[in-house]
C-alpha cells in the first residue's frame, strides 16, 4: 500500500499538489509533448509564411512568447489554488529556452523546404 492509500485510509486526503506528477493522469509526458508539438508547429507555420533572413529567429520567438502568455495567464488571471512560491520566471526559463530551440529547428527546416520548392530545379 502506498503513501496516499494511506494517507486516505486514515482521513487526510491528499490534494492534486502533493501527488507526485508521475501519480497524476497525463502526468508530465503530456505536458511536454504538448509543448514541443505546438512549439514545432509555431516554428514551421513561421519558417513557411515569413520571408527574409531573421525567418529562424522569429520562429524561435513566437513559441517562447507563446510560454510566456500562458505562464502570465496562469499566473494572474487564473484563482489562486494555494501551494507555495511562485515559479513562473524558473518555467519561463527552462520551458521558453525548449520551445525557442524546437521552434527555431522547426522554422529552419521549413524555410529550407520552402526555398528548395521555390528555386527551379536545374538540369
Amino acid at each position: 500500500m502506498d503513501r496516499s492509500t494511506a494517507e486516505l485510509r486514515q482521513g487526510r486526503a491528499l490534494n492534486v499538489r502533493q501527488v507526485g506528477p508521475a501519480k497524476r493522469k497525463g502526468g508530465v509526458a503530456l505536458m511536454w509533448s504538448t509543448l514541443i508539438v505546438l512549439s514545432a508547429l509555431a516554428g514551421v507555420v513561421c519558417g513557411w509564411i515569413l520571408p527574409g533572413r531573421r525567418t529562424v529567429a522569429w520562429g524561435g520567438a513566437v513559441p517562447w512568447l507563446g510560454v510566456l502568455a500562458w505562464l502570465l495567464y496562469n499566473e494572474y488571471l487564473v484563482p489562486y489554488s494555494g501551494g507555495g512560491a511562485s515559479m513562473w520566471p524558473i518555467a519561463q526559463l527552462v520551458a521558453g529556452s525548449v520551445a525557442a530551440a524546437v521552434g527555431m529547428l522547426a522554422a529552419a527546416v521549413a524555410r529550407a523546404a520552402r526555398v528548395k520548392l521555390q528555386t527551379p530545379a536545374r538540369q
